[in-house]
């Protein structure tokens, strides 16, 4: 239940929950409108490299927290409170 109060702050400890290893490589994206430039790169390092990529975004509606790729990690940390400490955690 309080996963569903506050997605964002559960989301930031999913995160911080994960190995160290598999948050070697982190994007944010503001918007879904980012990953028209971020896309290319994530596939890039999951898909031909085999890398594990974390994805946060703000984007409450971001289609690629829906994205079934098991290599790409996908985090929603919101636009407020939660977004400044997952930078200030990072």
């Amino acid at each position: 239940m309080v996963a569903s109060l506050f997605p964002a702050w559960s989301s930031l400890r999913s995160f911080n929950r994960l190995p160290r290893e598999e948050r070697a490589i982190v994007f944010y994206a503001e918007s879904a409108a980012d990953w028209t430039h971020l896309g290319p790169i994530v596939e890039e390092l999951t898909d031909k490299q085999g890398r594990i990529v974390c994805y946060v975004t703000s984007g409450k509606n971001d289609p690629v927290l829906e994205l079934a790729n098991p290599r790409m990690r996908a985090f929603y940390v919101g636009d407020g409170t939660t977004r400044t400490t997952f930078f200030r955690l990072l």
